[in-house]
C-alpha cells in the first residue's frame, strides 16, 4: 500500500470516528425537539435524497486529484460546522436545514475520498487494498460506537458533538498538512470501478 493511501485512510478514519460516536444517538437527539418520531425517517430521507442530487451535480468537478483534495477538505469542514450547528439547534426545522448542508458536505467528501483512493491504489491489488481499508473502517466504526456510548453517558450530546467538531477539523487540518502526499501519486485514469463506502 502506497504511503498516500495510508495517509488518506488515517485522515478519514479520524473523521469517521467522530461522526460515528454521535450517529447511533441521532434518533434520541431528535426526540429532544419533537415527540413525532416520523421526523427521524423524514430527516434521513431528506439527507439521502439530497446527497444523491448534490453528488450528481458535483460528480464532474472531482475527477482531478487537486480538485478532489479541495472537496475532501470542504467536506470535513462543513460537517464539523454542522456538528456545532447541532449543538445550538433549538427547533426541528434547524435539524432539517442542517441535514441539507450535511447532504452537500457528503457529496463533497465521499466521492472525493473515493477518487483519491482509486488514484493511489495498487492496480494489481485493488481488492486487497480496498478490503484492508474497509476492515479498518469497520474497526473504527465499532470502537467509535463503544466510545460514544461512554461519552454520552458521562457528558451527553454536547460532549459527543464537541468531539465530532474537533475531529472533523482535525481531519481537515491533516488533509491540508499532507496535501502533497494525498495528490502527489494520484492518477485519475486508473481503470477501476468506484467502490461504495
Amino acid at each position: 500500500m502506497l504511503a498516500p493511501l495510508r495517509y488518506l485512510i488515517a485522515i478519514n478514519s479520524i473523521f469517521v470516528f467522530g461522526l460515528q460516536m454521535f450517529a447511533p444517538f441521532f434518533a434520541i437527539f431528535i426526540t429532544h425537539l419533537t415527540s413525532d418520531l416520523w421526523h427521524v425517517g423524514a430527516i434521513s430521507g431528506v439527507f439521502i435524497f439530497l446527497t444523491a442530487v448534490f453528488t450528481y451535480v458535483l460528480r464532474d468537478y472531482q475527477n482531478e486529484p487537486d480538485r478532489a483534495w479541495l472537496f475532501l477538505v470542504a467536506g470535513f469542514v462543513l460537517r464539523g460546522l454542522m456538528a456545532a450547528a447541532y449543538a445550538f439547534s433549538t427547533q426541528l426545522w434547524h435539524i432539517y436545514a442542517i441535514n441539507i448542508v450535511l447532504a452537500f458536505a457528503e457529496s463533497c467528501g465521499s466521492p472525493a475520498y473515493q477518487a483519491l483512493f482509486i488514484g493511489n491504489v495498487n492496480p494489481k491489488r485493488p481488492a486487497s487494498e480496498w478490503g484492508l481499508a474497509s476492515s479498518i473502517n469497520s474497526v473504527v466504526l465499532g470502537i467509535a460506537a463503544f466510545t460514544g456510548s461512554f461519552l454520552f453517558a458521562s457528558g451527553g450530546f454536547q460532549l459527543l458533538l464537541a468531539c465530532m467538531f474537533v475531529l472533523s477539523f482535525a481531519s481537515a487540518f491533516l488533509a491540508l498538512r499532507y496535501r502533497g502526499e494525498l495528490i502527489g501519486h494520484a492518477h485519475p485514469s486508473t481503470p477501476l470501478p468506484i467502490p461504495v463506502r
